[in-house]
């Protein structure tokens, strides 16, 4: 990204923590989600 060279450090370090923090985030919610539908299946299922 040729943009990033113009902006200051600070720009590029939030900009990265930011990425990852929503990319974690995301994360944490598949699995979150994965999880809750596991035990839905468990339940009908009757396990």
């Amino acid at each position: 990204m040729p943009l990033i060279r113009h902006l200051s450090p600070c720009t590029v370090v939030f900009y990265y923590c930011d990425r990852a923090a929503v990319i974690l985030l995301k994360g944490l919610l598949l699995l979150d989600f994965n999880v809750l539908s596991l035990g839905f299946t468990s339940v009908v299922l009757g396990f």
